[in-house]
């Protein structure tokens, strides 16, 4: 398309590099247009698992578990990953990380894997992994959300976990930060670009240093608050009439 289009534009630094190898005469960098507001808001009250999952979150802030309401099954870290099971998305080595974070420090810790499947022979493989790895009973492929659904699951996240090789952007770390979900993400591609220091980046996916990134920042309140704190900072800066505005200037300078 290079050959053909007067310019092109992407969403990330990153995919621009892309488009200039590729031989676009001109390009720009747009931020995606995301309706962060509709992450914000209050939870759904009467929604038990919210709850439970909510309470989670705060394990090891104080005596804060204690004073909970007691849940129906025993309190644990909740893992997070939002995006379509594909192998770039690396769902592999998140379970593999997982697995070791149950086996140190956690038993009770869980994991939610969010998003359709691109390849039944990888989902197939996560689920020989889990069953392998003895944690087939704490990882759930969830499939597909509705806006609400996934909503509620970033809410009573403990953490989103990236370990994706290949990101343009990653929409769901914006929509993390939005929510006040902290992030542990693997430096790849448009990954720390995305993050600008909002989150835990790694330069090694080893399970054992995801496995210790991860329990490092559950175990300090006080680093968490800092994360959320800057990741509601930083998804400020994509909110839609900031992101409306610079495709206008940059769509005009195209022009």
């Amino acid at each position: 398309l290079a050959t053909f289009a007067l310019a092109g534009v992407a969403d990330s630094g990153f995919n621009e590099a892309e488009l200039l190898d590729a031989g676009y005469p001109t390009t720009a960098t747009c931020p995606l247009l995301v309706d962060l507001d509709s992450f914000r808001g209050p939870g759904d009250p009467e929604d038990p698992q919210v709850l439970r999952r909510r309470a989670t979150r705060i394990a090891g802030a104080g005596d804060a578990r204690s004073s909970a309401p007691e849940p129906p099954e025993p309190p644990g870290s909740s893992w997070l990953f939002v995006g379509r099971l594909a192998p770039n998305k690396c769902q592999h080595d998140l379970v593999a990380a997982f697995a070791v974070y149950r086996r140190l420090h956690d038993p009770a810790a869980r994991l939610e894997l969010v998003g359709s499947t691109s390849s039944i022979l990888y989902r197939r493989a996560l689920g020989d992994l889990c069953a392998e790895l003895g944690v087939d009973g704490a990882v759930s492929l969830v499939g597909s959300a509705t806006h609400t659904e996934l909503l509620a699951r970033f809410r009573s996240a403990g953490v989103l976990v990236c370990l994706s090789e290949h990101e343009g952007f990653c929409v769901p770390l914006l929509e993390a930060m939005v929510v006040g979900t902290p992030v542990v993400a693997f430096a790849a591609a448009a990954v720390p670009e995305t993050l600008a220091g909002a989150g835990v980046l790694l330069d090694d996916k080893d399970p054992l240093v995801v496995a210790e990134a991860v329990a490092g920042l559950m175990a300090d309140r006080r680093r968490r608050e800092r994360l959320v704190e800057a990741g509601r900072q930083r998804a400020a800066t994509f909110e839609m009439r900031l992101s409306a505005k610079r495709w206008l200037r940059e769509l005009e300078l195209l022009g």
